[in-house]
């Protein structure tokens, strides 16, 4: 797990975009601004459960059979894995005061 959080980490650093410096304040010139842009693609695995809860009693089945002394081979909730993928573009704008 800190594995993939340090890979994860370790890209987002490589996948910093800066763009030349903005005006923050529309004509206002007393700040210099820099956007960020930060490209991160995300994939991860999904476990996929074939129990239903619906109310507090399916709820409470459920524990019930997870629990019991043959919960290793009698039950078993999950039936597979889904791989889910997705891209976000992460936006800052840094600003620092103009040298006076």
């Amino acid at each position: 797990m800190y594995s993939t959080l340090l890979h994860i980490l370790a890209f987002l650093a490589a996948a910093v975009t800066a763009l030349p410096p903005l005006n923050a304040r529309g004509d206002d010139l007393s700040a210099l601004c820099n956007e960020l842009v930060l490209l991160v693609d995300v994939s991860s695995e999904s476990f996929v459960f074939d129990a239903v809860i619906d109310t507090d009693w399916d709820t409470n089945d459920l524990t019930i059979k997870a629990t019991g002394r043959d919960s290793a081979t009698a039950f078993n909730p999950i039936i597979g894995k889904v791989s889910i993928e997705n891209s976000f573009n992460i936006r800052a704008q840094f600003c620092t005061p103009k040298d006076q």
